[in-house]
C-alpha cells in the first residue's frame, strides 16, 4: 500500500475525493483531523470509522487500493486531464474563500490566468427549459461581459447555462464550465460542439473522476464551485423552486453579489428571478449595469458595427420583430406584402445577421 513519490499527495487526494458518501464536508472534517491527505490515507481503519459514516468509512477502506488509484491517474494522463489541488500553481485563488473548497479538481482545457484575486468573473445561471428570450439575453450579457475581460462561469447545462457559454467563448474573458460529472462526460449530449468550443477558449472542470456519470445530487454540490469561482452571480430565468436559486443561496453565503434579470409576472420561469429582486438582488437590464457595479465603467464595450441601411419595406419587417419568434406567415399578413418579397427581404437581413431563425420559419431580431 506504499504510495510512490512524488505522487503521494496527489494519489491520496484521488482516494479522498473518490468516496461519494463522504462529500466535501466529510473531506474537510477528515483533513481538519489529519492535517493532510497522506496521513488520512495511512490512518488505521478503526480511526477512519470514527471519522465518517459506516458507508463512507467502508468505501474509504475499499478504495485504499493503489492499483485503483493509479487507474484513475493513468486515465487522466492518457486523456490530457490535469489534476490540480490546493497549493497547486493553477488552483484558482478565489476558491480559497470557500470553507468546503474542492480538495481536487480535474481540468480539461485551460483555466483563464486572470481568474484569481486580480481578475473578475461572473456566473450566469438559469432555467434548463429557458425561453428563447431568456437564452438570447444570457448570450448577450455573457458576450458583452466577456468582451470586457470578465470570465463567464456556468454549468454547461441546456438552456441558460449553454447560452451563456456560447456568448462568452469568443470574448477576452473566456469561460469555465463546472460539471456535475467527469470532465470527459459530455452532458447533455446536445452540447458536444459547445464543449469543444469551451476547451478552446477556457476550461471544463469537475471534482469528479473521469467517466463519473451525472446524477441529480451532484448538481447542487457543484453549484458551490460555480459561486466560488465568481465575484457575482447573474440569474436570468428561474422558477420559484429552481436549482439556480440554490446557486444564488450559495452566492449569498459566500458574500457574492447577486444580479437578476426581471421577467414577466405571468411567466413561471421568472418567478424565481422576480422574487430575488424583491429580496434585494440587483435588478439589471443591460450588461452595462453589471460593468458599472463591478468595474466602475459607465457603459459596456460599444459595438462599432452599425446595422446595414434598410429600405422602407425591409424596415417595416424588422420593426415587427422582437425576441419573441414570429412565423413567416404572420409576417406576411402583418406587412401585407407578397410571400416571395418577404422571403427575399428576410434572406437579405438574415445574411447580414440583422435577424435570425431560432426555429425554421420563425424569425427574431439579433441583439
Amino acid at each position: 500500500m506504499i504510495l510512490n513519490k512524488p505522487d503521494d499527495e496527489l494519489l491520496a487526494r484521488i482516494w479522498l475525493t473518490s468516496v461519494n458518501e463522504l462529500g466535501p464536508t466529510g473531506q474537510k472534517k477528515l483533513l481538519e483531523h489529519f492535517e493532510n491527505p497522506v496521513d488520512a490515507f495511512f490512518a488505521k481503519a478503526e480511526t477512519l470509522a470514527l471519522m465518517a459514516s459506516d458507508k463512507a468509512s467502508e468505501k474509504l477502506i475499499k478504495n485504499r487500493d493503489r492499483n485503483y488509484l493509479m487507474d484513475i491517474y493513468n486515465k487522466c494522463e492518457n486523456m490530457g486531464i490535469k489534476l490540480i489541488y490546493p497549493g497547486h500553481e493553477s488552483y484558482p485563488e478565489k476558491l480559497y474563500g470557500m470553507y468546503d473548497y474542492p480538495e481536487l479538481l480535474y481540468v480539461r482545457g485551460t483555466i483563464p490566468e486572470h481568474i484569481d484575486e486580480r481578475g473578475l468573473s461572473v456566473a450566469i445561471v438559469g432555467s434548463r427549459y429557458s425561453s428563447l428570450y431568456g437564452s438570447e439575453i444570457a448570450r448577450k450579457f455573457a458576450g458583452e461581459l466577456s468582451e470586457s475581460g470578465i470570465c463567464i462561469v456556468s454549468g454547461m447545462a441546456r438552456g441558460i447555462d449553454g447560452a451563456a457559454h456560447r456568448g462568452a467563448v469568443n470574448g477576452a474573458g473566456g469561460t469555465i464550465a463546472v460539471l456535475g460529472c467527469g470532465v470527459n462526460v459530455i452532458y447533455p449530449r446536445e452540447n458536444c460542439e459547445l464543449y469543444m468550443d469551451i476547451l478552446k477558449h477556457g476550461a471544463v472542470i469537475s471534482e469528479y473522476a473521469p467517466d463519473e456519470q451525472p446524477k441529480p445530487w451532484r448538481f447542487p454540490v457543484r453549484n458551490r464551485i460555480i459561486c466560488g469561482l465568481s465575484d457575482a452571480v447573474l440569474v436570468v430565468e428561474a422558477k420559484e423552486k429552481s436549482g439556480s436559486l440554490i446557486t444564488a443561496d450559495c452566492a449569498l453565503e459566500q458574500g457574492r453579489q447577486i444580479y437578476a434579470i426581471p421577467g414577466r409576472i405571468t411567466d413561471e420561469r421568472s418567478e424565481g428571478t422576480n422574487n430575488l429582486i424583491k429580496q434585494g438582488a440587483f435588478c439589471v437590464t443591460e450588461p452595462a449595469d453589471i460593468l458599472r457595479d463591478l468595474k466602475g465603467e459607465e457603459k459596456g464595450k460599444q459595438k462599432t458595427e452599425e446595422l446595414p441601411l434598410l429600405d422602407d419595406r425591409q424596415q417595416k419587417i424588422y420593426d415587427i420583430l422582437s425576441l419573441e419568434p414570429v412565423y413567416i406567415d404572420d409576417i406576411v399578413m402583418q406587412v401585407k406584402m407578397s410571400v416571395s418579397d418577404v422571403i427575399g427581404m428576410l434572406f437579405f437581413m438574415e445574411e447580414r445577421k440583422i435577424i435570425k431563425q431560432p426555429l425554421k420559419g420563425y424569425y427574431i431580431k439579433c441583439i
